[in-house]
């Protein structure tokens, strides 16, 4: 490697988050073309970093390339984990994104996972791109899915969806059409109402995370103005699963399985 080459890859280094690093890699180590790879890329410097993959001849002409740019991505990826990095996650009108990555590619996340993931929201439409990423997942060999929703939210007798576009499926109806996923919705209280689910994550593998004010729609991916914060952090990502599965038998019921009566 020479000096030029070198030099862009300290670029690289110092440009790229720990999470492109490894979306791009994983992208890489699961067959998908470079290009293809450099949609996890923040949009703001997408163009730069292509051209620094270029000058440091990384690429996926065959495999030897492909080997030797996931080694080096790995290497930046490493180089970010202690601190952890927090990318900012955003939905906004009129493209005026320019510091962060977007909520439509969530579904990116979902695609890279080998084992696991956990998510949650207040209303899953079918509009989201999350909805073919999770059925294509669930059917995976290996792949444990986990969704909480809101049962008010996706419900068709919610008033408070009236006139505010597509009502969401219910939560019977996506553990219907999600084969295999593991579907919680709302409990209802001791005094009647549903409790509401407005905790809203995904978590991937047990150790990438986003935690965002964005719903599972759209709207949220394309139209809203929605912030999130995505961090690799395998302790908190944990701890989030955990708290969710501790609340399963209290707030939440399983769709689908029957609840055995009370002796």
């Amino acid at each position: 490697m020479d000096k030029i080459q070198t030099d862009a890859l300290i670029e690289l280094g110092a440009s790229m988050t720990g999470l492109e690093a490894s979306d791009i890699a994983n992208y890489l180590e699961d067959g998908y073309p470079l290009e293809e790879a450099f949609s996890n890329v923040q949009e703001f410097h997408r163009k730069r970093i292509r051209e620094l993959f270029e000058i440091a001849g990384f690429g996926d002409d065959d495999e030897q390339q492909i080997q030797e740019t996931i080694k080096e991505l790995r290497g930046i990826q490493g180089a970010y984990r202690d601190p952890e990095q927090a990318t900012a996650v955003w939905t906004s009108p009129h493209g005026l994104v320019r510091e962060g990555d977007l909520n439509s590619s969530r579904s990116h996340m979902i695609e890279a996972a080998t084992s696991s993931i956990v998510c949650s929201t207040f209303n899953f439409q079918r509009s989201s791109a999350l909805w073919e990423s999770l059925k294509k997942a669930a059917t995976l060999p290996g792949m444990s899915v986990k969704i909480y929703v809101d049962t008010s939210a996706n419900s068709a007798d919610d008033t408070t969806r009236k006139g505010k576009g597509p009502t969401s499926p219910t939560p019977e109806e996506i553990a219907k059409e999600i084969v295999g996923a593991k579907v919680f919705c709302t409990a209802k209280s001791d005094k009647g109402y549903y409790y509401r689910n407005h905790a809203k994550f995904i978590s991937v593998d047990h150790q990438d995370l986003l935690v965002t004010s964005a719903n599972f729609s759209y709207s949220a991916e394309e139209l809203n103005i929605e912030l999130g914060l995505r961090i690799h952090d395998e302790a908190l990502a944990e701890s989030i699963e955990r708290q969710m599965a501790n609340m399963e038998s209290r707030l939440y019921r399983r769709v689908g399985v029957r609840e055995e009566p009370d002796e």
